[in-house]
């Protein structure tokens, strides 16, 4: 018997290709183990390359990496970025959702050299990147890309990939991100009208209900407002104005939480950052200064 599709089938990538992706590294609802995840066919694979779901290994250095990301930041248009997010909500177009967070986080990143204070010295205090990724995994980020819009949008090593493919991806509909802005004004007014006591994981509960997502889709868009900025404090603010240093992306020990810096701080009192929004959505200014009225 066929397996179910688990992704939707409104990606304008080959269905097949997709699939071959997807059952590499998913099964029956969870994660294959690394040892399973070799257990692809040879024609399936070059199939899947061929139609550019699945990548060649590819060996990253922390030099090039940082240089490709704020040359690929440079290059990306922060409307498209926006306009992409706003219609992923309306399509469940997935791999329009995360290019915002890594373009601003790309922004705001400077070049630097590697850097560890840590005995092992394995990853830079600076980006949190590794030294050298030799052969590394490309086609996993883009399951996560396809997947859950992205599971590592501060890390430069996936920046570089998914920009790199948001440039080569096709365009929303300007229906598509009127009807997307009209339910992030949803989510918006909602978060406002949260209990005083709510935190980060009652907004993951609150957009899993608008959106009809699992959690790991209504995570990952909590964790992409945190990051612009949105849902931040002032304490742990996000990426829009400066970046944060991974050394000082601190988690709270407890309660134990699984969102990321800096959503994982963000509690109701600390409010919706509306400057940040008319920042990154200039467009919806309307709308939002109606929304801030009612904070």
């Amino acid at each position: 018997m066929k397996s179910k599709l688990s992704y939707p089938s409104v990606y304008p990538l080959d269905q097949r290709a997709v699939k071959i992706l997807f059952d590499c590294y998913w099964t029956n609802g969870k994660w294959k183990l690394w040892r399973d995840r070799t257990l692809i066919a040879p024609e399936d694979y070059e199939y899947a390359i061929a139609n550019g779901t699945m990548f060649p290994p590819r060996t990253y250095s922390h030099g090039d990496t940082i240089t490709e990301t704020i040359e690929l930041a440079r290059k990306t248009d922060r409307k498209q970025v926006s306009d992409a997010f706003l219609a992923s909500l309306a399509t469940h177009r997935m791999d329009w959702r995360s290019p915002l967070a890594c373009l601003i986080v790309a922004k705001r990143l400077r070049k630097h050299t590697f850097v560890s204070s840590s005995s092992h010295g394995t990853f830079c205090d600076v980006c949190g990147e590794s030294a050298y990724y030799p052969n590394a995994d490309i086609s996993v980020l883009n399951f996560e890309r396809l997947k859950y819009g992205g599971v590592r949008h501060v890390s430069p090593y996936y920046i570089t990939f998914d920009l790199a493919r948001f440039h080569e991806s096709d365009r929303p509909s300007s229906s598509d991100v009127q009807q997307g802005a009209a339910v992030f004004c949803k989510i918006i007014r909602d978060i406002q009208k949260l209990p005083e006591k709510s935190g980060a994981s009652d907004v993951v509960r609150l957009v899993s209900k608008v959106l009809h997502a699992d959690v790991h889709e209504s995570r990952g868009i909590a964790e992409i407002l945190g990051i612009c900025s949105v849902l931040e404090t002032p304490e742990y603010p996000g990426f829009l104005r400066r970046f944060t240093h991974a050394s000082q992306r601190d988690i709270p020990a407890f309660p134990r939480t699984h969102l990321t810096y800096p959503v994982c701080w963000w509690r109701r009192p600390h409010g919706v950052n509306f400057s940040a929004l008319r920042t990154l959505f200039p467009e919806l200014k309307e709308r939002l200064d109606d929304c801030d009225q009612a904070e």
